[in-house]
């Protein structure tokens, strides 16, 4: 639990800290599409078939600690420092590098026994990561495009 409680801290702290590069709706929007997209994700792969769990095998309120404390920092900062005006190259080792961070976070919440696997394993983690930035990504660029056409 220290291991989360310190990374919580940490995350939060660069997220608020940063020079912001994102609009307040955007953090704010980028913020609920990250907790939808985990609780979506949670809900099949936990929940409906026993993939993994946080904490104990049943559903449990301090799952909520990660949901409220990581995935909104996390998507601020992967967001607030992406190559937007970059070549296809650049945001494409941008979000490899990130798939590598966040691995490499899941897995210290598996050695700290907050994440357990059942029937998961970090590399399936590994390979879908990236897959999961590209959809943060890409509704990122959905909402800046909203944003534009409701002025």
């Amino acid at each position: 639990m220290i291991y989360l409680l310190v990374s919580i801290i940490i995350f939060n702290l660069i997220a608020f800290f940063i020079p912001k590069r994102l609009s307040k709706i955007e953090m704010y929007t980028i913020s609920i599409f990250s907790m939808l997209f985990a609780i979506c994700t949670d809900v099949i792969l936990d929940l409906k078939y026993h993939l993994y769990w946080y904490f104990s095998i049943e559903p449990d309120w301090k799952s909520f600690i990660i949901l409220f404390g990581t995935y909104p920092s996390v998507a601020i900062i992967y967001l607030n420092y992406f190559p937007f005006t970059s070549d296809r190259r650049k945001k494409i080792i941008y979000i490899l590098w990130w798939s590598v961070f966040v691995t490499l976070f899941e897995w210290g919440t598996f050695v700290a026994e907050i994440l357990h696997y059942r029937k998961w394993n970090i590399v399936y983690s590994a390979v879908t990561y990236p897959l999961i930035l590209a959809v943060v990504y890409w509704n990122f660029l959905w909402i800046r495009k909203l944003a534009r056409s409701s002025r």
